[in-house]
């Protein structure tokens, strides 16, 4: 059984994993040319239009998606039992959250530019809302490559046409707009698929106490949606009030390129979220050493990309964005500082989550969601967007500390040997982005890359950071790449 679960984590991690990377690729190149487009004053007022109804969608959820993916994981038949009585609790909640949307943004005085975009972008994450419930049910099955296919079709649709309202030349409602047709697409997608791999009924199912079991089991899940989803968009939303749009579009650059890279931990965690639920149940050794391994791996993969984008912030922000967004260099410097811990997030919440510690969790995430917005408070009136990027830093500080609190509940991990092996991966990533900083003015910077890639993966080797076992399972992904079954 722990076999057969750990091939479905390398074979789902890679399956996400590709489709993440085409999608963020496919949303950093829009981004950018929104950004190059806009400046920095019309990109605010997108990512506050969209930050500002990402707070209210998450009302539509409550915990749902969670209870559909790990019952069913549980139980396969599950969800065609039970989606019908979720869609019906959604739709009755996404009445709530569109009417709670509209009443926040009108009594907070935006002009009707703002608000208007902000009621469009409300429609479409509602839509979105259903699209998660059904790839919810393939995140049971442990069959994600349907989500991937989904998301390279949502981000592809938003690309080609928004491309083409930019070659238009349209007002930048037009830009929020865009994403009601790929939101159509993908849930279009995602219910042919649902329906052809068993044959599910979507109509609403309304039954009383069966919806008040499902609130029950989403209540913890819930708490952590809001908390996550508060803790996500409040820095753009305090921005756009205490320091204007243009602070938000400067500070959004920056930050479109952390979260860029978060598909890798993303796909992890997914991924692993069922086989944390299956080893709790069958293997608590196992169980640790995932945890480990999944620490180990992901660092190891963060703490260099962290280094370089440190050391090479002002030409990154250049080279994508252009003069006019110079200033976006310093929040992205403070934000790679923290992509480590954004990183060992994921495994960490996927663990809590997968071993019915969801509650902790959610004090957790509910923690940080305020030290954030107490942070966002007191810097962004002095610091303006460099007070909301310290925010982050020190909130996810809160993260991990009270995540690993809470984890040692679950598991004994090796702490002496797990942090042994993260001292070293911060030590090669720190010399490498040493070496980039004192370069970069001799070699332009790309062609550092790839030469500080190989020297911090040599560094890796010496210090026996990297095992025979590690390379072994390396080798598996790479075969995977070629080999890959349905």
């Amino acid at each position: 059984m722990v076999e057969v679960a750990s091939g479905k984590i390398t074979r789902n991690t890679f399956y996400l994993t590709a489709s993440y990377v085409v999608q963020k690729v496919l949303a950093l190149v829009y981004f950018t040319f929104l950004a190059r487009h806009f400046g920095t004053d019309g990109l605010g007022q997108y990512v506050f239009a969209l930050s500002f109804a990402t707070m209210f969608s998450v009302v539509t959820d409550l915990g749902i998606n969670a209870v559909i993916t790990k019952e069913t994981a549980k139980n396969q038949r599950w969800g065609a039992a039970n989606l019908g009585y979720g869609l019906a609790l959604k739709l009755m909640l996404a009445v709530l959250a569109y009417g709670g949307l509209f009443l926040a943004i009108n009594l907070l005085g935006y002009p009707a530019a703002a608000r208007n975009m902000v009621y469009l972008a409300g429609v479409f994450m509602l839509m979105d809302s259903f699209t998660t419930s059904f790839y919810a049910v393939f995140r049971g099955w442990q069959q994600i490559k349907y989500e991937g296919l989904g998301t390279i079709l949502y981000q592809s649709i938003v690309l080609i046409i928004g491309g083409t309202f930019l070659i238009m030349d349209l007002p930048l409602i037009y830009f929020i707009g865009v994403f009601l047709f790929a939101s159509f697409a993908n849930f279009s997608l995602a219910s042919i698929l649902l329906y052809r791999r068993g044959h599910f009924k979507f109509w609403p199912r309304f039954d009383r106490e069966i919806i008040k079991k499902l609130l029950v089991l989403a209540a913890p899940f819930a708490l952590a949606g809001i908390f996550t989803k508060i803790y996500s968009s409040a820095d753009a939303v305090l921005l756009s009030k205490m320091a204007g749009n243009s602070a938000v579009g400067i500070y959004g650059s920056a930050s479109k390129l952390t979260l860029a890279l978060q598909f890798i931990p993303a796909a992890f965690g997914a991924s692993i979220f069922p086989a944390f639920s299956n080893y709790y149940q069958n293997s608590r050794d196992q169980l640790a050493k995932t945890f480990e391994k999944s620490w180990r791996y992901l660092l190891a993969l963060a703490l260099p990309i962290s280094a370089g984008c440190i050391a090479l912030a002002p030409e990154i922000i250049q080279l994508i964005y252009g003069a006019k967004f110079s200033a976006s260099a310093a929040p992205l410097q403070i934000l790679m500082g923290s992509l480590g811990l954004i990183f060992l997030f994921y495994p960490l919440g996927a663990l809590l989550n997968g071993c019915d510690r969801q509650n902790l969790n959610t004090v957790n995430l509910g923690l940080a969601m305020l030290v954030n917005i107490l942070l966002n408070l007191l810097l962004i009136p002095v610091y303006s967007y460099l007070g909301a990027s310290w925010a982050v830093l020190g909130s996810y500080l809160v993260l991990i500390g009270g995540g690993l609190i809470f984890a040692s509940q679950i598991i004994d991990f090796r702490r002496l040997r797990l942090w042994r092996t993260l001292f070293k991966i911060a030590a090669a990533a720190i010399l490498m982005g040493l070496g980039v900083h004192f370069l970069k003015t001799q070699i332009y910077f790309l062609w550092l890359i790839v030469p500080a890639a190989l020297i911090y993966a040599l560094l890796l080797v010496w210090w026996r950071v990297i095992s025979r076992e590690d390379w072994q399972s390396l080798f598996k992904v790479i075969q995977l790449k070629f080999k890959i079954k349905s």
